[in-house]
């Protein structure tokens, strides 16, 4: 994948492009206060939602994200290094 900075906003906010194999996405995040913590926003956004192919990537992806991106951000987190 080629990705390149498009937006830099320091501790809160992020976005890249992500291309390569076919697709030319952005994905962005976002950090918001929220009470005494902070939400993490994500997305992912430029599919084609007409492409059968790009609908599949979509998903694949988007376990990704929900998925190893939360599990390694809460050992991220739950380090003593932190």
């Amino acid at each position: 994948m080629r990705c390149e900075v498009l937006e830099l906003v320091p501790a809160s906010r992020m976005r890249i492009s992500w291309a390569g194999g076919g697709l030319d996405t952005t994905v962005t995040w976002d950090l918001v206060a929220e009470g005494r913590g902070t939400r993490l926003l994500l997305s992912h956004e430029g599919f084609d939602s007409g492409d059968p192919g790009q609908r599949a990537t979509m998903r694949i992806l988007g376990g990704g994200w929900s998925g190893h991106l939360v599990r390694r951000l809460e050992q991220t987190l739950a380090s003593p290094d932190v």
